[in-house]
């Protein structure tokens, strides 16, 4: 293979450096369309940087919800946050202005397609985590203590990260396609060869959607048929046998994170469809929009924390109660029952006073007769 062919750098024709090819998908889009697109994108991105920096900062800060899944949680936020910093932004300024900003530098039409592939790993994989976490905790409870400690948590956060980088290596050493400018799409991304793509869509999304799905399965199979056993054995007291409620706290987080896995599902399913129902771009229109749903998964998980658990919910608002009151005088409980102590310790002395000034006078009277 000729050296030229196993480096990273990319070969620019003069119609590629130039981003004006008629070929461009953006370019075929109406300016109004791309200028509302690019609008959605800048404040799904500001959205999402708010939300899951509230979010890992109101996990971190809560007591009761440091548990082993949380860090899978920070893990999610951390990988939506990468995407709505490093990616959404040159994307907004792409469709503003036409040009692609990476285009024209051969690291930066490497770094950001990298990071893209990268965070879809990430986000998928860490959901995936979780699932199989859930799974464990419902069907083989009795073993999750010994599988999920902080080490082989801390080591299962790290592999999602390693893992997916280290699948794009051989795209990145030019040995399994490449990554460059592409005029077709108007974007950098995998150049040299269908079959790296779909090698990453098998590996990187198709695998761990099918893991999710029979994880779910189980658990939905294991938690059924606990509550069929539960009601045939409710008048006769069995005891010794390990229900499942569908209405504690695990429940409640397993299904938080379904509704998390359908909602990655549902924001990349429209780009899945255009891009291969559409293999010629006829349409580009419906691939630019596709673009909002697949950027909108950045920012929809909070949204899902807040409206499907309680306790997350306790966390954000303690999150919030914490930084409306830092800047003010302390009017806490505990400052608050201090004052009610050293009030009632003056009407204490007052009555005191009272009393022994009225026991003095019957003494006086007394005296007197």
């Amino acid at each position: 293979m000729d050296l030229e062919d196993n480096s990273i750098s990319i070969n620019f024709t003069s119609s590629n450096s130039s981003n004006s090819s008629d070929d461009s998908i953006l370019l075929r889009s109406p300016t109004s369309l791309r200028i509302t697109v690019s609008c959605l994108v800048i404040v799904i991105s500001i959205l999402g940087v708010v939300g899951n920096s509230l979010t890992i900062a109101a996990l971190v800060r809560s007591p009761k919800l440091r548990n082993l899944t949380v860090a899978f949680i920070i893990s999610l936020c951390a990988s939506d946050m990468v995407c709505c910093v490093a990616v959404m932004p040159f994307s907004a300024f792409y469709f503003i202005t036409g040009k692609d900003f990476a285009a024209d530098s051969p690291v930066l039409c490497v770094l950001q397609p990298t990071l893209r592939y990268c965070n879809v790993g990430v986000s998928l994989l860490t959901i995936a985590m979780i699932t199989i976490n859930r799974c464990v905790m419902i069907t083989f409870h009795e073993h999750y203590a010994r599988i999920y400690t902080k080490k082989s948590v801390a080591l299962m956060v790290a592999f999602t990260w390693i893992f997916a980088l280290t699948l794009l290596i051989p795209t990145l050493s030019g040995k399994f396609g490449r990554f460059g400018y592409d005029a077709m799409n108007g974007s950098c991304s995998i150049m040299g060869s269908s079959t790296a793509k779909m090698s990453y869509f098998l590996i990187g999304f198709l695998i761990p959607c099918i893991v999710i799905v029979v994880c779910y399965a189980r658990i939905f199979c294991v938690v059924r048929k606990s509550d069929l056993r539960v009601r045939g054995h409710s008048q006769k007291g069995a005891k010794g046998s390990r229900s499942i409620s569908t209405g504690g706290s695990d429940w409640r987080l397993t299904k938080m994170i379904l509704a998390v896995f359908l909602s990655f599902v549902f924001c990349y399913l429209p780009a899945t469809v255009v891009k291969v129902a559409d293999r010629r771009s006829n349409y580009p229109n419906m691939h630019l929009i596709a673009y909002v749903f697949i950027y909108l998964s950045a920012c929809i998980n909070p949204v899902i924390y807040v409206t499907m658990n309680r306790q997350y919910r306790r966390a954000y608002n303690n999150l919030f109660c914490a930084a409306t009151t830092s800047g003010q005088p302390p009017t806490n409980s505990t400052t608050v029952a201090g004052s009610l102590k050293r009030h009632g310790k003056v009407e204490e002395e007052r009555d005191s006073v009272m009393r022994m000034e009225l026991v003095s006078r019957l003494a006086n009277r007394n005296s007197k007769f």
